[in-house]
């Protein structure tokens, strides 16, 4: 009975520890264009300052000013879908050895991947070289 009891509370208290809302934990995605529209990174927030924002991309830590950032977008763009898509369907028509079915596989994927695009729920931040309006991503680490 003790060992029973023993192992109900060790599992109803792991989530107590899961719960953390640091950016470090929450893997928020974002990329960062600059004031011309050209994409300066991507990676993951790391942390917001009033001068930079801080990510993380292969484990090496980039410090971008919040001078050059004109938009930052979240999630991965909707050619990542295509071509994961794309990517899966042959291989599945790869494992079935026939080159129609790997052509077929291709375009079923990628067509596939273009429409999960729809449901795709990024948002734009404008940020424009503005400290105040880059605090405003705070909220995105719940």
């Amino acid at each position: 009975m003790k060992q029973l009891i023993f192992i109900l509370t060790f599992i109803l208290t792991l989530n107590v520890c899961a719960q953390n809302t640091t950016f470090e934990d929450a893997n928020v995605f974002v990329r960062v264009y600059d004031l011309q529209g050209k994409k300066i990174d991507k990676g993951d927030i790391v942390s917001i300052s009033d001068h930079t924002l801080k990510l993380v991309k292969r484990g090496e830590t980039i410090d971008i000013p919040v001078n050059d950032i004109g938009v930052i977008k979240t999630k991965y763009s909707g050619w990542t879908n295509v071509i994961t898509g794309a990517a899966i369907g042959a291989g599945v028509g790869f494992i079935a050895g026939d080159p129609e079915v790997i052509a077929i596989g291709t375009a079923a994927g990628a067509l596939a991947g273009w429409g999960s695009t729809l449901f795709k729920k990024s948002k734009t931040y404008a940020v424009n070289g503005d400290s105040t309006k880059l605090q405003v991503l705070g909220s995105l680490k719940e």
